[in-house]
């Protein structure tokens, strides 16, 4: 569980850095 949730954090601020918060927080909302 611990990992899982880490490697999803690592993911996200991949993701944020990469295409931005707007984006991120629309895939995260869909």
């Amino acid at each position: 569980m611990g990992f899982g949730i880490g490697a999803m954090g690592v993911l996200g601020l991949l993701l944020h850095e990469l295409f931005g918060a707007k984006r991120y927080s629309q895939f995260l909302v869909l």
